[in-house]
């Protein structure tokens, strides 16, 4: 880089001593080509400081040599001194914009040193939160460890928190059974009682109930009992018990343990315990017109809406999309069933307990029967339940009100012989009427169905059609269920049963065509119940059959 510079300065030196050597006056071509010189050099000289070939101190001394060189030829004229004006206007000029360039040029390397320490800067921050996204991993890692072990944990507190809850439910169950015990009367289901000095109804002994039954079967209005050595004098017309020694007398009643919506007295039930009791014609007394509007109406509402299904939905068969219009509902007072019904259930509960048996809950559950349930005090924790059940013509109806359900006549279904029930009126409605398959039921042709109280206890659910004339024996014990259970979407079949205590007997239609004559159940209806094969369908509902 020296060696060039040497020869600019020799070349511009030669130029300008060989130019202003001779000795002529200065004129103003001279002077022309004198600047033309001095540009070439100013150009030459800013070409390589600009390519970086030379230093700024340099620059300027190349660019004074022609102007030291030429100045004193040019100051002896007046074109002489316009031409040096001109000449240190243009340097002055390039002298300006030379330093610009300079200052330029260094704000750029500032600035490139500054981008370049900010890329630095940067690039450590970039590392920086690098560390910080893997140190955020292994931490989100860790979270999801100890969440999966969180997630195992908590699904094995549910676990015990169901088999809690369970242990709970059975324990409840047992003490609502235990409490439902308690208040069952012995024997045959009548207890005579006397009201003790609290008030409280208190049991006679052994031997004087069945004192006090024989005489009050025999018609008597009065009688003696012995009890403890001391005579009393009981008064059936009054219901008084009078001590002959001390003359104090005391109110005695009959429990006959009766439910309660039955609605009748202490003195009606006698009335009802000595007319079915005894034989005597009791077809009045067992089967009554319902004239509560808002019973009746209650009922129909709850026909409609026990179509849907367990999940709520409509069921798609003839009679699901149908509106059932009660047009008669009668309560049935049999003293006679109730009371083997009664026994039935006490038999079921001495088996469960002595087999240590606690029943699993029914699923789905009749959920719109239960609130009317509830308020017959149905036993929930028996598996106890209100469901339907129906049949073809009036003429059964009376025999079942009368004699109860009767498993010998019940023909083979798809679930064995037995009574079979549903939690849906349009399941039990395909079975009210003759065609009931094909047709609904309307005012010429009204179905019937019975709601029925059913001891399921212990059910066998069925995967599909079951065989047999009792249900199957329970797995590791050799004790049978109670009743078969078929849930939705099994197919079902038909009935007969035992454990079934039948409370109300109604009449419906799916249309609200009138002017035919309605024909109600009675004493007058009875015949023999053969009943005929109906096909078999598909259930979208639960369905029970109890053998």
């Amino acid at each position: 880089m020296g060696s060039s510079h040497a020869q600019l300065h020799g070349i511009q030196s030669c130029k300008f001593h060989s130019f202003m050597s001779q000795e002529e006056p200065l004129d103003v071509s001279k002077v022309l080509a004198a600047v033309s010189l001095l540009s070439w050099s100013l150009f030459k000289t800013l070409k390589l400081y600009s390519s970086g070939r030379t230093g700024a101190s340099t620059a300027v001394a190349l660019c004074i040599v022609p102007v030291r060189i030429i100045l004193p030829k040019v100051l002896g004229s007046y074109l002489q001194l316009a031409s040096v004006c001109f000449l240190c206007g243009l340097l002055l000029r390039l002298l300006h914009q030379l330093v610009k360039f300079i200052l330029r040029k260094q704000e750029l390397e500032q600035r490139t040193k500054e981008a370049d320490l900010e890329l630095q800067r940067r690039a450590r921050g970039a590392v920086h939160l690098q560390d910080q996204v893997l140190s955020l991993q292994k931490q989100v890692i860790e979270l999801e460890r100890q969440k999966d072990h969180e997630v195992k944990e908590a699904a094995q507190l549910r676990g015990q928190v169901a088999s809690l809850q369970c242990q709970v439910d059975n324990l409840q169950m047992q003490k609502e059974s235990l409490m439902h015990l308690a208040f069952l009367p012995q024997g045959d289901g009548e207890s005579w009682q006397y009201q003790d000095n609290t008030g409280d109804w208190a049991p006679f002994p052994e031997k004087a109930q069945k004192s006090l039954m024989a005489n009050f079967h025999e018609g008597v209005e009065r009688c003696q009992i012995l009890i403890e050595n001391r005579i009393y004098d009981v008064d059936f017309k009054v219901l008084v018990q009078v001590n002959r020694q001390s003359g104090k007398s005391r109110k005695i009643r009959c429990f006959l343990n009766l439910p309660s919506h039955w609605r009748i007295t202490d003195e009606e039930s006698l009335k009802l315990h000595v007319i079915q009791g005894n034989g005597q014609d009791g077809s009045n007394n067992i089967i009554t017109r319902v004239t509560d509007s808002h019973l009746v109406s209650k009922l129909e509402g709850l026909l409609n809406t026990s179509k849907q299904r367990h999940d709520g939905t409509k069921c798609g068969c003839l009679h699901g999309n149908s509106t059932f219009r009660l047009v008669g509902a009668y309560q049935v007072k049999n003293l006679m069933l109730w009371r083997g019904y009664q026994r039935y259930v006490q038999n079921i509960r001495d088996k469960h307990k002595k087999y240590k048996i606690t029943p699993v809950g029914i699923c789905p559950d009749a959920t719109a029967l239960n609130e009317l349930a509830e308020s017959m005090q149905v036993d929930f924790a028996f598996n106890e339940r209100l469901l339907f059940h129906g049949t073809r013509d009036l003429d059964s109806v009376t025999a079942i009100a009368q004699e109860g359900f009767d498993s010998r006549i019940a023909r083979e279904g798809l679930f064995g012989r037995g009574a079979y029930f549903a939690i849906q009126t349009c399941k039990s409605a395909q079975y009210a009427t003759e065609e009931a398959m094909k047709n609904k039921a309307s005012m010429q042709m009204p179905g019937t169905l019975l709601l029925a109280r059913v001891a399921i206890g212990d059910p066998y659910y069925t995967p599909g059609p079951y065989q047999g004339s009792r249900p199957p024996i329970r797995t590791g014990q050799e004790i049978r269920h109670d009743s078969i259970i078929a849930q939705p979407g099994i197919p079902n079949g038909q009935p007969g049963g035992v454990q079934v205590a039948v409370d109300l007997i109604l009449r419906v239609t799916c249309s609200t065509t009138i002017g035919a004559t309605l024909k109600e159940p009675g004493p007058g209806n009875v015949r023999s119940r053969r009943l005929k094969r109906r096909t078999s369908k598909r259930t979208s509902c639960l369905s029970f059959c109890l053998k």
